[in-house]
C-alpha cells in the first residue's frame, strides 16, 4: 500500500509538471542589483573585462527563449547596460528638488571656468608662438646664403622641358647688423610686417664674389647668349628665361 501510494505521488506530481513546466529562474547580474555608486564600479569593472561581457551575451541568447537574433540581442545587452550606467548616475540628480535653479557659485566655477580653459587651450598655442608674445626673444641672423639660378625652357610649351643653370653661390656675408632707418621705413607699409617689432628685423650684406664658377658648358653658354641676343633684336619683351633667386 505504502508503494502504491508513493508511486500514486509520484505520477500525480509528474503530471503536474509536464502540464505547467518547470518554473523559469531568472537571476540578473549581481551587480544590478542596486544603482548606488558601487554597483556602477562594479558593473563597469565587468563591461572593461575582455570578452566577459561578450560571453556572457552569447551564453544568454544560447540558453533563453527569446524571438531576437544575437546581434539584436546585443543591441539590446547594450542599451540596457548603458541605462542601468545613466542611472546610477543620475541618482543625485534625481535627488534634487525639481524647479530649483543651479547655484551662482557652480556656474561661476563650471561655466567660466570651462570657458578660460577651451580659451587657453584654443588661443594658448597660437599667442605663445605668435610675434605678440611679450616672452618671446628675437631670433638674430647668425648666417645667410644667397644662390642665383638661371632656368632656361627648351620648348616654347608652358610647363616643357627646362634647364637648371646654376649662375651665383655664395655663402660668405659681410655684416649682419640691425635694419636701418631707411630700409624699415621702405617695408613698414607692407600689412604682414606692420605690427611686427623693429627688433626682429635685420639686414645682411653678402659678398659680391660667388664661392664657385659658372657651372656651364661653352655650347649651353653659346646657345642661351644666342636666345638673349635674338630676343633682343626682335624686340620681345618675353624671354624663355627665368630667373630663380
Amino acid at each position: 500500500v505504502v508503494f502504491y501510494l508513493l508511486y500514486c505521488g509520484y505520477f500525480f506530481f509528474s503530471a503536474l509538471q509536464i502540464r505547467y513546466g518547470l518554473p523559469e529562474l531568472r537571476k540578473g547580474n549581481f551587480s544590478m542589483n542596486g544603482y548606488t555608486g558601487i554597483n556602477k564600479g562594479m558593473f563597469m569593472g565587468f563591461m572593461s573585462a575582455p570578452f566577459v561581457f561578450e560571453l556572457k551575451i552569447i551564453a544568454d541568447w544560447t540558453f533563453t527563449r527569446t524571438a531576437l537574433d544575437l546581434f539584436q540581442w546585443i543591441k539590446f545587452e547594450s542599451i540596457y547596460g548603458d541605462l542601468f550606467v545613466a542611472k546610477c548616475s543620475n541618482k543625485p540628480i534625481m535627488a534634487h528638488p525639481l524647479g530649483k535653479k543651479v547655484p551662482a557659485f557652480m556656474k561661476m566655477v563650471m561655466g567660466c571656468g570651462g570657458l578660460i580653459a577651451l580659451i587657453v587651450i584654443i588661443a594658448g598655442p597660437l599667442l605663445l608662438f605668435s610675434a605678440l608674445n611679450p616672452l618671446a626673444n628675437p631670433n638674430p641672423v647668425l648666417g645667410a646664403s644667397l644662390t642665383l639660378n638661371i632656368i632656361t625652357n627648351l620648348t616654347s610649351e608652358p610647363g616643357g622641358a627646362t634647364n637648371v643653370y646654376q649662375l651665383f653661390n655664395t655663402d660668405n656675408f659681410i655684416t649682419v647688423e640691425p635694419i636701418s632707418d631707411a630700409n624699415y621705413r621702405s617695408i613698414s607699409g607692407i600689412r604682414l610686417i606692420r605690427n611686427l617689432d623693429r627688433a626682429q628685423f635685420q639686414q645682411v650684406q653678402l659678398s659680391d664674389v660667388a664661392d664657385t664658377s659658372w657651372v656651364i658648358s661653352p655650347p649651353a653658354r653659346e646657345k642661351l647668349f644666342e636666345r638673349i641676343r635674338s630676343a633682343k633684336e626682335d624686340g620681345q619683351t618675353d624671354l624663355p628665361i627665368n630667373i630663380e633667386l
